[in-house]
């Protein structure tokens, strides 16, 4: 699929990369590939003191283009920064001893919101955003730190089909997780973890009714209008990033890439 639709994956697994080679050769093309650096997430990607070796070796895979290489950061979006240089610092060592290798790939990128908003010397080729893509701050020391003004880019409403009273002690929706300690109208909104709301949600946030701001409580029935849409009414607002969703989710990144001469690097 990988190769069928043209995508481009990130590698530092050998098991796979000879997987795509093969493929590719018996399909008679080539697969572009951006080599993942691990430099301090220590989540994924080959280990920094490795890279250099690693990438020698995949470029003698045939049918692989090796398009570009990347690090990403584990705490950018935090006050202290002194593990954010220090992968910067590493991956920089990488990318030099490839440059004397004359091996360095067209595009090597590093930044995510947070390293894009506030850290220039991290932005190299290119960045990745995600969060800011949605006109939202990864955390508050990065609204603080950052040049740029952002504003929320989208919102997400529903219409109540529900409003009943629910008495003392009675408990509400799947797993009885909040129980109501006094007489409380309850109202429902047709949303829940099938329209991507994460069950570890519940019990949290607010939601807005005109202008009224009320909280959401429970699991899944949303007391409230619900909790964590996002929307806009007059200078109230309410985001689904605040708190808790900014812990429990990620939505997609997109890479934003400065214009620059088309370039190619085959192996």
């Amino acid at each position: 699929m990988i190769i069928d639709y043209q995508l481009t994956p990130s590698v530092y697994e050998p098991t796979l990369c000879n997987t795509l080679s093969r493929t590719a050769q018996a399909k008679g093309t080539s697969v572009k590939v951006h080599l993942d650096v691990d430099t301090g997430m220590n989540r994924g990607g080959i280990w920094y003191t490795e890279a250099v070796d690693f990438l020698k070796w995949l470029t003698s895979l045939d049918g692989i283009e090796i398009e570009g290489v990347f690090t990403h950061f584990a705490t950018a979006d935090q006050p202290d920064k002194s593990h954010v240089h220090l992968q910067l610092e590493r991956f920089k060592s990488v990318l030099s001893n490839l440059s004397e290798l004359n091996l360095r790939p067209p595009i090597v990128h590093a930044a995510n919101s947070a390293a894009a908003l506030t850290l220039s010397d991290s932005h190299f080729d290119t960045v990745r955003v995600g969060l800011s893509l949605y006109g939202v701050y990864p955390s508050s020391e990065v609204r603080r730190a950052s040049p740029v003004s952002l504003r929320p880019a989208l919102s997400w409403k529903a219409r109540l089909i529900c409003l009943r009273q629910s008495m003392q002690g009675e408990g509400v929706s799947y797993g009885r997780t909040y129980i109501v300690d006094k007489p409380t109208w309850l109202a429902t909104l047709p949303v829940g973890y099938a329209d991507g709301y994460s069950r570890a949600l519940s019990n949290r946030g607010e939601a807005l009714i005109g202008r009224q701001s009320v909280n959401r409580s429970e699991r899944f029935a949303w007391m409230g209008p619900s909790f964590g849409l996002h929307r806009r009414k007059g200078n109230r607002q309410i985001s689904p990033y605040a708190s808790a969703m900014r812990e429990t989710w990620r939505l997609p990144s997109i890479r934003l890439q400065k214009r620059r001469e088309p370039s190619r690097m085959r192996f």
